[in-house]
Order: structure tokens, then C-alpha cells, then sequence
């Protein structure tokens, strides 16, 4: 029982009790599977998840998925804007940037996995019927360092958690299992975000969410002239390593503020990167690099979680 309530003791429940009882169907009716399934996000969006994922489980529980992130999305991102998604798996995130930047504004989203970019682009098909969403373009690419081929590495895990894939820096062959043809590896197509987005266009980028397991460093040196002449606003990152990293280091040495964003019961908490504040043991790292951090203090002040409310006028 104890552990029960520590489980309906979240943020996701609190602010949007109406989860509480869709959590209590999915425990009570024990139907998680391999079939997909349709949520309604917060923001009033509908996507296909796959309820035995991680990803999936956590959307279909929670009614979110890594919430300091999506708050940080929802709270930083304006209408009008562009918005990048690196390493966007079948779109939770990208769907928060359409949602906030609206068909006044552009998504671009990367997705090299084929299988889950399929996935990607079928909730993408959903939101131009349902919604009218036109605004969102999609493609299938790593984002790295350079441009060409590279290999994308699927781990042990997969299966149970499809954010794991990443790309191979050691250059590994492509390992598969002849008798049953499941592929552990795939040549996929790499660029770079300096070549991808044409710096000769006006438009600047509002955020970039970049999630693509350990390759960001390689990921952002490939921006190094859209970060070196700063048209990149707020960068959200997760950082394993402890700070200063060659992460945090390529991004200072460009002018912009490194700050770590953690979860509290209460509202995001955006502290010092050198902080020893912990968010959720179960949500990654999460840091925000900006070229306007009196913005950033502005908009993550109040308390609460935005994002749950679907509420625009909270920013």
C-alpha cells in the first residue's frame, strides 16, 4: 500500500488528478502489450505509443514522459518560433513543439531508427488530419559531426526501452543473427545541423531539444556555426558526465550560460550546474544552455507544472 501511494504521489497526478484513474485501469486491468495504443496528451494531442516500451509505459501511466523536459519545452518555447527536435523517437517532444510554436512557427525533427521513424511519421500523419498540422517536417538522419554514413548501434534493452539506439563512433561491422534476421545494427544517413538548416535563411531557432545518447558533443560541434553566431536560443541536453564537460566547455566557449534543470514536486528548479540538487532518480540529467538567461529565470519562476495545465497564458 505504502508503495502505492509513493507511486500516485507525483506531480502528474496532483496537478491532473484525471490521470490518477487512468493509472488505476491500467494496473487494475493488467493490459500492457505489444500493441500499440492511443493517449491524449495534456495539450489536447493524440499519438501512438507502444504501452510495453518505456517510453510508452511512462506516457500511458504518467500521461507525460520525462516531465522536467516537457515543462522546460512548454515554458521556453513561443508561438511563431522554430523549434528542433534531435533524436525525436515516434514525436512525444516534437508534438510539444508544435503545439507551442503553432502553424505560425516550424518543427524540424530528426529520427534515424527506420522502424521508429515510421512510428514518427504516422503520428505526424494523425496531427495533419486531425489538427492541421502542417508545420512539423520530419526526417530520417542522425545528427553528428558529419556527413555521410555512420553506424546506429541497437543495445541490449532495446526492446524494452527503444531510446537506447546510438551511433556507433567506434565504426563496429553490422552484427546480425542470420536465423532470425533481427538486425543489431543499421547504416543510417549522418549531417549536420549547419548543413541541414540553410544559415543563409533569416529565421533563428528558438530551442533545441537534442536527447541522442551520448553523441550530443559530436551532435553540437556540427552547429558550430549556428552556435558560434548564436541563432540557437536555449539548447536542452542531458549530461551523464559531472560538470564541466566537453559538452558544457563547447557551449561556454560560445557565450552561452550552462544551467541544470530539476524536478521538483512543486515546479521545474533551475539551479547552478555545479548544484548538488537531484530531481527524480528515474529521469536523466537534464541541463539548458542559453544565450539569454534572465529569460530563462523569467519564464521557470512560477510554480507549478504548465505543461499539465495546457494552459498558454501561464507563460
Amino acid at each position: 500500500m505504502t508503495r502505492s501511494f509513493k507511486n500516485l504521489n507525483k506531480p502528474e497526478y496532483f496537478f491532473r488528478p484525471s490521470q490518477i484513474w487512468q493509472r488505476i485501469q491500467r494496473f487494475t486491468g493488467n493490459n500492457i502489450n505489444n500493441n500499440l495504443e492511443e493517449v491524449i496528451l495534456p495539450w489536447k494531442v493524440q499519438i501512438r505509443i507502444r504501452p510495453d516500451d518505456e517510453i510508452g509505459r511512462a506516457i500511458s501511466m504518467s500521461g507525460v514522459y520525462d516531465l522536467i523536459v516537457t515543462e522546460m519545452l512548454w515554458r521556453l518555447i513561443d508561438q511563431g518560433e522554430v523549434a528542433i527536435d534531435a533524436g525525436a523517437n515516434i514525436g512525444y517532444m516534437t508534438s510539444i513543439m508544435a503545439a507551442k510554436v503553432t502553424q505560425t512557427g516550424k518543427v524540424y525533427c530528426y529520427e534515424p531508427h527506420p522502424e521508429i521513424y515510421q512510428e514518427l511519421l504516422e503520428n505526424i500523419t494523425k496531427w495533419q488530419e486531425s489538427l492541421d498540422w502542417h508545420h512539423i517536417i520530419p526526417q530520417q538522419i542522425a545528427i553528428s559531426d558529419k556527413s555521410g554514413s555512420d553506424i546506429l548501434t541497437i543495445p541490449d534493452g532495446f526492446d524494452k526501452n527503444r531510446g537506447l539506439s546510438k551511433i556507433d563512433t567506434n565504426n563496429k561491422v553490422l552484427i546480425k543473427n542470420e536465423s532470425s534476421l533481427i538486425q543489431k545494427s543499421y547504416l543510417v544517413s549522418v549531417s549536420t545541423l549547419d548543413k541541414i538548416l540553410d544559415l543563409n535563411q533569416s529565421f533563428e531557432i528558438g530551442v533545441l531539444k537534442i536527447d541522442i545518447e551520448g553523441h550530443e558533443f559530436e551532435a553540437l560541434n556540427g552547429a558550430q556555426q549556428l552556435i558560434g553566431q548564436q541563432k540557437i536560443r536555449d539548447i536542452i541536453f542531458e549530461e551523464h558526465n559531472s560538470y564541466p564537460s566537453l559538452v558544457t566547455n563547447f557551449l561556454e566557449k560560445y557565450g552561452y550560460t550552462i544551467f541544470k534543470a530539476v524536478g521538483g514536486f512543486w515546479g521545474p528548479i533551475i539551479c547552478s550546474p555545479e548544484s548538488q540538487q537531484i530531481g527524480r532518480y528515474w529521469e536523466p540529467p537534464c541541463y539548458l544552455a542559453t544565450i539569454n538567461p534572465a529569460r530563462v529565470l523569467q519564464r521557470t519562476k512560477s510554480w507549478g507544472w504548465h505543461s499539465l495545465h495546457n494552459r498558454m497564458d501561464l507563460v
